[in-house]
């Protein structure tokens, strides 16, 4: 699964969550927000069930509609950020159920809310059979792992000059 971050998206809180979990929900771009919603739901209910009552929450990375329900509603606004994360990041353990690589461009561009969940996605990955590939400029902006056990860091260096040519020329 494949999402980017974007500059003119970097205010739109989890707007690339919405590409990833539309991708795994196999909905098309085109989807409207109520059969985002209606697919949500369904397959919450197949896969999930036990995530039916915190379906408002997944459906905000998602930019879907479906009704509330009162344990959302009794939520206290002050929790509602964390209950988002930890249900999504329960929701991606019953979609991801096998080896899965998902890769993250620009990183760097990603809104707050998208940041705080990617940090904790790749906090729990170690659980699951997952690969997190995620690409990002050093700009102070936007997603920044922090070292960990299971998290590994590349830096390349540039290409040289004639080896920047070699590669240009053989995509061109």
């Amino acid at each position: 699964y494949t999402a980017t971050c974007a500059a003119y998206q970097s205010l739109t809180p989890y707007f690339p969550f919405r590409e990833l979990l539309r991708q795994m929900l196999g909905l098309p771009d085109s989807a409207t927000p109520a059969e985002t919603g209606g697919r949500l739901l369904a397959v919450v209910d197949e896969r999930a069930p036990d995530l039916l009552p915190w379906a408002p929450l997944l459906a905000i990375p998602l930019a879907a509609e479906v009704p509330s329900t009162p344990e959302v509603d009794a939520l206290d606004e002050r929790f509602v950020r964390g209950r988002l994360h930890d249900v999504v990041t329960a929701f991606l353990g019953v979609l991801l159920d096998g080896p899965t690589i998902v890769a993250v461009d620009d990183v760097h561009w990603s809104d707050e809310a998208s940041a705080e969940l990617l940090q904790r996605i790749c906090r729990d990955v170690q659980h699951g059979p997952w690969l997190i590939c995620l690409t990002r400029r050093d700009l102070g902006t936007g997603f920044a792992a922090t070292e960990a056990p299971h998290v590994i860091t590349l830096r390349p260096t540039p290409l040289p000059g004639e080896a920047a040519r070699e590669l240009a020329d053989e995509l061109a």
